[in-house]
């Protein structure tokens, strides 16, 4: 019997193990530690990754797509910091990277937060890495994965987004924005390999922030 690829079986996949899909020009914040500039216009659907949500919250936005990592479950003090700027807010999709016996993990902990959601879905480690070698090509070989905001980016134009602009990223700056310890920041390398590839395969995907622009060579969007 022949197998569906993993991303045509996720459509069939029961509810909660069912990805959101969005469309249009999808705007990503990360949290580096640098101020990101906020989005020209307001034709956006907003989309964070841990968290980054407490910047678009500054900018009085609200994000329709949210990624959460699975060092949500490793309580080092990055994670826990982030966890605390989360409290009491919500997404209208949460994603959370994990198997999907994991799902309640994540549930009850957005629970203990008192984080909202509309739906909370998983994406699976094997459909992360279906996504990554989709738009990165088979050949991708960096020292480590892409941190989750540039899995971000990917998993936006996997959902349907016609385009994606980058802010608060960076490849050369430690910490985050939500607090000011400085902590260590990983993936950078995986990360500057990974917008080496946004360049050569040409991906809809841009930055409007100009640091970010001259560290990656992302085309700068001023529109």
């Amino acid at each position: 019997m022949t197998r569906l690829p993993k991303w045509i079986a996720n459509a069939f996949a029961p509810r909660a193990n069912r990805l959101p899909t969005v469309s249009g020009r999808v705007f990503v914040v990360g949290s580096a530690p640098r101020n990101a500039p906020p989005p020209p216009g307001v034709a956006w659907t907003y989309a964070t990754v841990n968290g980054s949500q407490t910047v678009l919250a500054g900018w009085g936005g609200a994000p329709t797509l949210t990624l959460f990592g699975r060092t949500w479950q490793r309580l080092t003090e990055a994670n826990l910091s982030a966890r605390e700027v989360l409290r009491g807010s919500r997404t209208k999709h949460l994603v959370c990277v994990g198997a999907p016996r994991e799902h309640a993990y994540f549930r009850d902990t957005a629970r203990t937060l008192d984080y909202g959601y509309d739906d909370l879905t998983m994406l699976t480690p094997a459909l992360r890495e279906e996504i990554t070698e989709r738009f990165l090509g088979a050949d991708f070989d960096a020292p480590d994965k892409p941190s989750n905001g540039v899995m971000l980016a990917l998993l936006s134009l996997h959902l349907g987004a016609s385009d994606v602009t980058m802010s608060g990223f960076s490849l050369t700056l430690h910490g985050h924005a939500y607090n000011d310890k400085a902590l260590k920041r990983e993936h950078m390398e995986a990360d500057r390999m990974a917008l080496e590839r946004f360049r050569r395969f040409d991906l809809p995907i841009s930055t409007n922030d100009p640091v970010l622009a001259e560290e990656s060579g992302l085309r700068l969007r001023t529109d």
